[in-house]
């Protein structure tokens, strides 16, 4: 073969190859176009989101998952469907066939960022999302050649504001079999306890010595303010007593205040509990608005509590000259209760930074904040000549002690603002039954006899019982109907089924 024969051959081959290569990319990037097209993809105007929906079947099985994967725009955010605040909470509404049904409601892979606004739990989602829920498909029909229709109903956000809320129509249609890695990218993942926030990095010779400062500063905020008053009260009277007591009384009433800390430590280690979460739950709400209630009552004298300094005849007085261990742990430990619902500067990111952390440094963090908090009354207790310093106990103290009261019943208002408009008139309903029990005891004398006095107790006690039942039992209804958020398509899904819907419209002025 001449040189001549041999350069076209080796031509012609390349041209060949080139040819097989060029064929071979433009069929794999059709067979990939192919591939996207099969997941339907909504997208709405400036692209705020992205919509990919599909739905996979379990092997040799009628039922499978429906899969919607939500991408937000780079910084913007959009709701949960437990969303509590002003905006429109994402919510699903699948159209009712004979063909499929839905066995469960959706459920997001991720636990949205939490945040309180105005007493109720904003819950966030930025970045990618994906929702899913159980579908079963009826005997006979063919998931193949299926198509499931769907609404989704969002409002997405950012700093400057929202848009308006959007209800977006999307089809979902058949992927395949569900697999391992499906399964996987459906796993709740807990984000947040993961994360150190915004001190991140921060090694704990940094993060202990803030820890003290943010417990410090909760003396001050006005969740903790009216209880500090038994304090100013008991240095008053402590100021001309055995310096002993006075420090052995101050340490008691420290460790009441810690060992709160080191409770609230030992929920966020094994249960994941965040600084303010009890505050969730309302039992524990009722329970610290009735406490903070008849502690107020006392201050205005409808029964008392034997309270250093306080300014009566003189067998209380002589009853209320000691102060006791007991009554210095528990005040302590209602100080502390009493802040759970207050977030000073520090505290959030302190809290945040724990929880991620190996369980001895969260215990070294809580009990850091622990003894910040106490740091005050370690020091008067440590130094009792500071003691002196406060104004003598004299008629003042009354006045200072009424006034005390009212701040105390300022702080139930605040409470009761946490429980819902639902058991406002429940919880102040017990306040009444808590109040006759209050008055019923302060009909005892502090000198009576035990028995008169335990009388008044079992039938305060009794009242009492009969309010949480009357208030919690009674006045509320046993049978409520299963609420859903609104949307046209719902509605319009429940009456095409046949069913009586009653829409509850509601407004907050």
């Amino acid at each position: 073969m001449t040189d001549r024969k041999k350069s076209a051959f080796r031509t012609s081959i390349l041209l060949l190859c080139a040819l097989a290569c060029s064929v071979f990319l433009l069929g794999n990037a059709e067979s990939q176009a192919q591939t996207n097209q099969d997941i339907p993809r909504v997208v709405t105007p400036e692209k705020q989101l992205e919509i990919a929906s599909e739905f996979k079947m379990q092997p040799e099985s009628n039922e499978g998952i429906l899969i919607v994967t939500v991408t937000v725009a780079k910084g913007r955010h959009l709701y949960s469907q437990n969303h509590q605040g002003r905006e429109i909470p994402t919510s699903f509404a699948v159209d009712a066939t004979e063909s499929y049904q839905l066995l469960e409601k959706f459920k997001a892979n991720r636990i949205p960022h939490r945040t309180k606004k105005e007493g109720k739990w904003s819950e966030e989602f930025e970045g990618e999302i994906i929702w899913h829920a159980p579908i079963r498909f009826a005997d006979g029909a063919d998931p193949t050649s299926a198509e499931i229709n769907f609404q989704l109903t969002s409002m997405t956000c950012d700093a400057k504001g929202c848009r308006p809320p959007e209800t977006l129509s999307v089809v979902a249609g058949y992927a395949g079999e569900v697999s391992a890695a499906d399964l996987e990218k459906l796993v709740v993942k807990d984000e947040l306890a993961k994360s150190e926030g915004e001190w991140e990095g921060m090694g704990i010779a940094f993060v202990l010595p803030l820890a003290f400062l943010a417990g410090l500063i909760l003396n001050i905020m006005p969740c903790v303010l009216p209880v500090i008053g038994l304090k100013v009260m008991s240095f008053v009277q402590q100021a001309g007593e055995n310096p002993v007591r006075v420090f052995m009384l101050n340490l008691v009433f420290a460790l009441g205040m810690i060992a709160v800390f080191l409770i609230l430590a030992t929920l966020a280690v094994f249960f994941g509990y965040g600084w303010g979460e009890l505050y969730e739950s309302l039992f524990f709400k009722v329970t610290m608005i009735g406490v903070v209630f008849v502690f107020g009552l006392s201050f205005f004298g409808v029964w008392e509590i034997p309270i250093p300094g306080f300014v009566g005849d003189a067998s209380t007085s002589k009853a209320a000259q000691k102060e006791g261990m007991v009554g210095a742990f528990l005040k302590g430990v209602l100080t502390t209760l009493l802040a759970t619902p207050c977030s000073g500067p520090l505290l959030i990111p302190a809290v945040v930074w724990a929880i991620a952390q190996p369980p001895l440094i969260t215990y070294l963090v809580f009990l850091a904040m622990g003894v910040g908090m106490a740091f005050p009354f370690l020091v008067i207790g440590a130094m009792p000549k500071l003691a002196k310093a406060l104004p003598r106990p004299g008629v003042w103290m009354e006045t200072f002690k009424q006034l005390m009261g009212f701040v105390l019943m300022g702080t139930c208002v605040f409470f009761l603002g946490s429980v819902g408009n639902k058991y406002t008139v429940s919880v102040l309903t017990l306040l009444v039954f808590l109040g006759v029990s209050c008055w019923y005891i302060g009909r005892s004398e502090m000198s009576s006899k035990f028995s008169d006095k335990f009388k008044g107790w079992t039938y305060a006690l009794l009242v009492g019982a009969v309010g949480v039942w009357f208030s919690f039992f009674f006045l509320l209804p046993q049978y409520e109907l299963e609420y859903e958020p609104f949307s046209k398509f719902a509605l319009q899904q429940h009456l095409d089924n046949g069913e009586t819907v009653f829409v509850d419209f509601t407004a907050d002025w």
